[in-house]
């Protein structure tokens, strides 16, 4: 079909090439005889070649594959096959790794979508594989409650891990915590200190509370109740209840002045973070 369309196309540009011809020596050469009525059949010519090419046009693009509706801007277009179905899926397209990560958060959530973790999974996978941080961390918190796979805490704990090597205060309070319960790794105090203190430093409000606890019992840190108390006042301060039970619990375990320290501890470090 595609052939004969283009041989059609050919004869029309062809009457059209004629009609140049014949104007162009009818105006600019005077010398050359033509006559009215040569210049009246190539007129007529034209207005059927022109016509053709109205009807030939969309037929041709239809068979050639490439079909837009002219309602919308280029990007609606989509690639079809000569049956008119879709040779690609548009979401196939997506290779912006945030993007991927959007279209795996609406899979999870349902939002606008059916509920799908496996296509989460799919998407937050090909995101995470081009090294971006949102889509590592969503895909370890995937594999650690079995959502679209089953559960798997090495590949958890990989994907936290990854996640958390580029700063993600999620992932480095996921990975901390699951040093100091021996959750997939080996319990490890000192690596769950690190990775929480990180995560506390960006602002992670469940990384306060841990981090407090940490200092309370010296659990990988040298043991601090005023740094135990200045963790726990800046979770207080987030509006963390937890935190403030803690803060009472601390109170009437300390001298006043050491709890005075530690307010102001947490206030300096309110200034100089936020």
């Amino acid at each position: 079909m595609v052939s004969a369309l283009c041989i059609v196309e050919i004869l029309i540009q062809t009457i059209l090439n004629y009609l140049g011809v014949v104007t162009y020596y009818k105006y600019m050469d005077e010398k050359t005889k033509i006559t009215e009525r040569n210049l009246k059949v190539a007129i007529y010519l034209t207005h059927v070649a022109c016509l053709c090419l109205l009807i030939i046009s969309p037929l041709k693009a239809e068979a050639c594959g490439w079909w837009g509706d002219g309602d919308h801007d280029d990007d609606d277009s989509v690639l079809v096959d000569t049956e008119g179905s879709p040779v690609l899926d548009e979401d196939e397209l997506i290779i912006d790794p945030e993007a991927q990560t959007k279209r795996g958060n609406l899979y999870k959530n349902g939002n606008g979508v059916v509920k799908d973790y496996v296509k989460a999974m799919y998407w937050y996978r090909k995101a995470a594989n081009q090294g971006f941080v949102g889509a590592q961390n969503n895909l370890a918190v995937m594999y650690e409650q079995g959502l679209g796979v089953p559960k798997n805490k090495a590949e958890a704990v990989k994907w936290y891990r990854k996640a958390a090597e580029q700063y993600n205060a999620y992932a480095q309070h996921s990975i901390g915590v699951r040093y100091r319960d021996g959750d997939g790794v080996p319990q490890n105090f000192e690596e769950a200190a690190k990775w929480i203190s990180k995560a506390a430093e960006q602002s992670h409000h469940g990384a306060f509370i841990d981090m407090g606890e940490m200092y309370w019992k010296g659990l990988g840190v040298s043991q601090n109740n005023i740094q135990a108390y200045m963790w726990w006042r800046l979770g207080a301060l987030h509006g963390d209840k937890e935190s403030e039970r803690l803060l009472d619990m601390a109170a009437a375990k300390m001298k006043p002045s050491r709890v005075a320290e530690a307010q102001k501890l947490a206030q300096e470090w309110m200034q100089k973070h936020e």
